[in-house]
């Protein structure tokens, strides 16, 4: 049985997590189409934005973005409802529809 999707997540689920040119290449860099490592995006409606960031791993172990992609994510609720989530309410979905693995 699969839960029902939020409106929030359908935001969370399209523009800032495709980051354009996501080439799924090993031990590659993560960039969006315009080359940058930032991508964020805001809904009118809820006014909850999320920016994601790649290339910032500055953590223990010092490699880890040698093996994974390390992505930092900031989700800011500006509206005035409550918001929830949880680590499965998110997905990566690359521009070719493949669904990453989130860890």
């Amino acid at each position: 049985m699969t839960r029902p999707r939020r409106p929030l997540l359908g935001l969370l689920a399209s523009a800032p997590l495709l980051l354009g040119a996501l080439a799924c290449q090993p031990r590659g860099e993560l960039v969006a189409a315009d080359g940058g490592r930032r991508q964020s995006a805001v809904d009118p409606t809820s006014k909850v934005s999320v920016v994601l960031t790649t290339g910032a791993w500055e953590g223990d172990p010092y490699y880890l973005d040698e093996d994974l992609t390390v992505i930092h994510a900031v989700i800011a609720n500006m509206g005035d409802r409550p918001v929830r989530l949880a680590p499965g309410d998110l997905d990566l979905i690359d521009e070719r529809g493949f669904r990453h693995e989130l860890l």
